[in-house]
């Protein structure tokens, strides 16, 4: 068990084995933590780096470059943080702003 931003996560080992094949590539055992929250709900995956780097290695055309946020967008996110940061009284409630944008359509 482990604490991650004030959550407990349980993290359990299972060995997948994949006879499927894709591209002309055949995967095969590939060690999975499956991550649940205390209530034994899936939260998330883990897939050990070195299995990650096999797999993607074996996917030529699957390019996580291209799920890569773009700078400009970056810029955008960290000049808005900025901001608020500067005066955070000028922020509003997000119900309230959905509710004005509501408002004007």
């Amino acid at each position: 068990m482990s604490r991650i931003a004030g959550r407990t996560k349980f993290a359990a080992l299972y060995e997948v084995e994949a006879e499927s094949k894709l591209n002309s590539v055949y995967l095969t055992t590939m060690s999975i933590q499956y991550i649940t929250d205390s209530e034994g709900k899936t939260t998330g995956v883990f897939i050990p780096i070195e299995e990650w780097n096999a797999l993607k290695s074996q996917l030529p055309h699957f390019d996580i470059s291209a799920e890569a946020i773009p700078d400009w967008q970056k810029d955008v996110v960290r000049d808005r943080i900025r901001t608020y940061k500067e005066n955070p009284s000028r922020s509003i409630p997000f119900e309230k702003g959905m509710d004005d944008i509501d408002d004007r359509l």
